[in-house]
């Protein structure tokens, strides 16, 4: 049987997974700085704008950026920036969501979904293959590629690389003040004396000064926005290489919360989002509609255009298996892919839709050991790939203008082609099919 010898296609050079958090690494943890399918929206539909403002260099290939993010859901004050902000490293936290839900906002910016294994299990499974074990207030997790993170009572206490290096955290009250290794400090803060506030952060011998000012707090009244106070929240952000930054809060006509970012060549960018859903509104010129989720554990709905008439919508569904994606040419891709059993994470099909008409780019089928066995052409191609150990005994589908079948070591292949009679040529020697034992593809 032909799918007997057909081993494994290696390339989908249209299928892109996107695993939100924001996208998760493949193991372990990221360090980079978080990227949305639209910058600056993240995939539940919430402002979420993130800055790496340097990088902590522990020595031997080891460095962690240091990347603040704010999100117009955070409710929370961070130590060090203010309101709506969180410092990733320093404050990575686990917090229950739901019953037998958890959300791990991971050190390097990621979030990372987990569930309970059973009910009542003190196990958790994380994307990613992140697994958790809760014992009492500790929560310990863990990646397949060795990284390891500690929690007590919600919060960062310990992080160990793949290399077994243990980072320490070391807190005052709420505040990490320091992070050790080995008992030698690696960061730290400098506080205001007086309000003990902090005012840097000190890192391989770099200063990053920090000033805070006023964020109107802004809610929805009787249907109404209305500023009902004042926060503290990050103003500037000043690194050692002189790079400063400018973010400045406030409100528009509709009395709609603004966040302003000034570059250090003076470009603005302004973001804005409704206050009581917390739901972006505008980016510089795009506007955004978010349909959320029936599960606020999964992503929302992202449509957003622009004056130009054009618009783009973005979705992705990891428990259906399913992202749609559509660009300002009106085309909508959709790709899907396997969520349960032997074929999990592999795809399945990519479909296309232009003005209402529908066109299946690309479908994959599997055997019984969850390898490839056949990928159906693209529409208008009369021609498919397969990769295999040794040419098969027969092909399938003789009306098919052309089929390629290359073997794993990428040099040799096997070349079908005719109607009637089929040739399979091979480097090196050649093989005649009969007619009789060409089989049509079902």
């Amino acid at each position: 049987m032909l799918l007997d010898l057909i081993k494994l296609v290696i390339t989908v050079s249209v299928l892109a997974i996107w695993a939100y958090p924001n996208t998760l690494c493949a193991c372990g943890l990221d360090w980079e700085v978080p990227v949305n399918h639209f910058d600056g929206a993240n995939a539940r539909g919430y402002v979420s704008y993130s800055e790496k403002i340097g990088e902590l260099d522990l020595g031997g290939n080891l460095k962690l950026p240091l990347i603040v993010t704010f999100k117009s859901n955070e409710q929370g004050t961070s130590p060090y920036f203010g309101n709506g902000w969180k410092l990733d490293l320093v404050e990575a936290n686990v917090l229950q969501t739901g019953e037998g839900t958890f959300v791990m906002l991971q050190p390097d910016g990621w979030n990372n979904l987990f569930r309970r294994s059973d009910p009542g299990s003190n196990i958790l499974n994380g994307s990613a293959g992140w697994k958790a074990l809760i014992n009492n207030n500790i929560i310990t997790a863990w990646a397949p590629c060795g990284w390891k993170i500690i929690f007590n009572k919600g919060k960062i206490i310990n992080l160990t690389t793949p290399e077994n290096r243990r980072l320490e955290f070391v807190y005052s009250g709420a505040l990490v003040i320091a992070i050790r290794e080995n008992g030698l400090v690696k960061f730290n803060i400098e506080q205001d004396e007086t309000s003990r506030k902090v005012k840097a952060i000190c890192f391989n011998g770099k200063h990053v000064v920090i000033s805070l000012d006023q964020k109107p707090r802004v809610e929805n009244v009787g249907g109404q926005n209305v500023v009902t106070g004042i926060d503290q929240s990050l103003k500037m952000i000043m690194p050692s290489d002189g790079s400063t930054k400018v973010f400045e809060f406030a409100v528009d006509k509709m009395v709609d919360p603004t966040l302003k970012i000034i570059g250090k060549d003076g470009s603005e960018r302004v973001l804005v989002w409704d206050p009581r859903t917390k739901y972006i509104l505008e980016d510089n010129g795009w506007h955004y509609r978010i349909k959320p989720s029936e599960d606020s554990n999964e992503n929302a709905s992202i449509e957003r255009s622009n004056a130009k008439g054009q618009s783009e919508l973005w979705h992705y569904d990891g428990i259906r298996g399913e992202e749609i994606v559509q660009g300002i040419d009106g085309v909508k891709k959709t790709t899907s892919w396997f969520t349960q059993g032997i074929l999990a994470g592999r795809l399945r099909s990519i479909r296309s839709c232009y003005h209402g008409v529908t066109t299946l780019t690309q479908r994959r089928f599997y055997d019984e050991n969850g390898n490839l066995a056949r990928i159906n052409p693209l529409a208008g191609s009369r021609k498919v790939e397969y990769y295999i150990d040794k040419p098969p005994s027969r092909t399938i589908d003789p009306d098919l203008t052309q089929i390629v079948v290359k073997s794993k070591d990428g040099v040799s292949f096997i070349k079908v082609a005719g109607e009637k009679t089929v040739e399979i040529k091979r480097i090196g020697s050649s093989i005649l099919i009969k007619p009789e034992e060409i089989v049509k593809n079902k």
